[in-house]
Order: C-alpha cells, then structure tokens, then sequence
C-alpha cells in the first residue's frame, strides 16, 4: 500500500466532499505497474470510488494503450458521438484543465475519433488522457503524445 493514499472508508468519505458532481476516472491497463515518475498520492483511485459508491460502473475492456503515458487520473469529461470527431476535436483543442477524455462513439471503428493532430493538441491544452470506445488513426505518432490514450482499436 503507498502512503498517502485514502484507503480507509473515512478517507474515502472525506474527500467525496472534493469531487464535486464531476466522477474522478483512474484508467490503467490489467496489469500490475508501479511508476515513481506518475505521482498519483493523495488522489482517490477507482477501487476506492467504487467501495464508497453503489451506483459507480465500469467501462469493461479491453482497450489498447496508444499515448506515451500509460495511466491518467483526473475528473472525466464524456462526449457521446456516432462516427463524427467534431466535438472531440472541439473539446481537445479547449483547455484540459487536468481533465480525461471519454468518447463513446459505440465501439466503431468506422471513424477514427482522435489521431496524432488532436492528440498534441490536447497534451498542449492540458488534457491528462483519451479513453475512446472506438477506433484511433495514426498510431506512430500517438505514441510520442505524453498523455494515456486508449481505445478500442485503429481503423
């Protein structure tokens, strides 16, 4: 266990007080992984979010890493969309304010949601991550992005 982390039901309830009526998302692959650079210490984690929560879901995998960070933690921003990127790009090009991503485009892959533009463009705008339930272009470039990205696949 990492010191700092609120891991008791008291901690957890306190800082519900932070959230806000914004849901916090912690996205990490799988696997087990330990990073000293990613300082995640101090912040509610999702097992946490889910204990305190009856009503938290989850988004089931499996997605594919993309970004050049492999995890993100931050308030979630969701944008629902059937095979059209414009209001992805909109938001990605807006300030981030540390926040994450999520675009339901249904699961297709049809229509890439985010490619190697609109990715720096949201690492330069503050964003932490990009979950996409759908499909990503431009993968080579993804990966130079230092922010999570995942999704679902390429098209």
């Amino acid at each position: 266990m990492t010191a700092g982390w609120p891991r008791s039901v008291a901690a957890v309830r306190a800082a519900r007080h932070t959230w806000g009526p914004q849901a916090r998302v912690e996205f990490t692959p799988p696997v087990a992984y330990s990073n000293p650079m990613d300082d995640y210490s101090g912040r509610t984690l999702t097992a946490d979010l889910s204990d305190a929560s009856d009503s938290a879901r989850a988004l089931r995998g499996p997605f594919l890493r993309f970004g050049g960070k492999i995890a993100c933690l931050g308030p979630v921003e969701v944008i629902a969309t059937d095979n059209d990127n414009s209001l992805v790009a909109r938001s990605l090009r807006e300030a981030g304010d540390g926040r994450v991503l999520l675009v339901d485009n249904a699961g297709s892959r049809d229509c890439a949601m985010v490619g190697g533009d609109l990715a720096r463009a949201a690492h330069e705008n503050g964003w932490l991550g990009i979950v996409v339930h759908g499909a990503v272009r431009d993968t080579v470039e993804l990966r130079e992005v230092p922010i999570a990205i995942y999704a679902r696949g390429t098209c």
